[in-house]
């Protein structure tokens, strides 16, 4: 009996795996990746922040910590969809903590108040800053919208996967996209 349940939990896993998306499911299924920190997004995030050489190994971890509260709090609404035979562009609208806005508050801060960031010796105290910054960042709770086009394909499979993301698209996703000049 057990076998026979195994067996056709395993069929309807793979019906539903089979299944081919609409790029519009490949894009919500994309983003709720983020959402719910898939191992693949958790990956990409180490590698990400890992790259950051002015940070030290607590701040990596802070800066880790930061952007998975970001992936969690990703809200996002389909606003338009245009197919093109294998292609598909779909057109998204996301609401993230705007992490930009918290780098510019300390930024602010901290040409208002240079003295709090030196040592005792008069030197520039860069990873002291980067504390307060990163700070700032985990407690922020202001959102910001952004609007992404996401490119998506058809694969040999025909399924619909999304296509990798401009360094720009990315930044949206973090919250850091700089939409001021």
């Amino acid at each position: 009996m057990k076998k026979i349940l195994v067996l056709i939990i395993s069929f309807i896993f793979i019906g539903a795996c089979a299944k081919p998306l609409t790029a519009k499911e490949a894009v919500e299924s994309y983003l709720e990746k983020y959402r719910t920190s898939s191992k693949d997004v958790l990956s990409a995030l180490d590698e990400y922040v890992a790259k950051d050489d002015d940070l030290n190994e607590n701040q990596k971890e802070v800066y880790k910590e930061v952007l998975k509260k970001q992936y969690k709090n990703i809200k996002y609404k389909i606003v338009n969809e245009t197919y093109t035979n294998d292609e598909a562009l779909i057109t998204t609208e996301i609401t993230v903590f705007d992490l930009y806005k918290a780098q510019k508050e300390a930024d602010t801060y901290l040409n208002e108040h240079q003295s709090e960031f030196y040592t005792i010796d008069g030197v520039y105290d860069k990873s002291k800053f980067l504390d307060y910054k990163l700070s700032l960042m985990k407690d922020y709770t202001y959102f910001t919208d952004y609007t992404i086009d996401f490119h998506v394909v058809k694969d040999d499979k025909d399924r619909w996967e999304v296509k990798d993301l401009s360094k720009s698209d990315l930044e949206k996703l973090h919250g850091i996209y700089q939409y001021e000049s």
